[in-house]
């Protein structure tokens, strides 16, 4: 039953973008692979991220 889902969820997803980035951190490469699914509202993603990063900025100034 497992394998059948799976098997439909990559079906499914199989047309969709995919992303690949390598990252280093602290000297070890690591690649991040996103897979987009069309379920998130990238406008609220961004916005939630920038003010993330904008309050991060403000406690630690350089």
């Amino acid at each position: 039953m497992k394998n059948s889902i799976l098997s439909e969820k990559q079906n499914s997803f199989d047309k969709m973008p995919v992303s690949k980035q390598v990252i280093e951190i602290d000297g070890v490469p690591y690649v991040v692979v996103s897979h987009y699914t069309g379920k998130k509202d990238i406008d609220e993603v961004v916005g939630k991220l920038a003010k993330k990063q904008a309050y991060e900025d403000s406690e630690n100034p350089a």
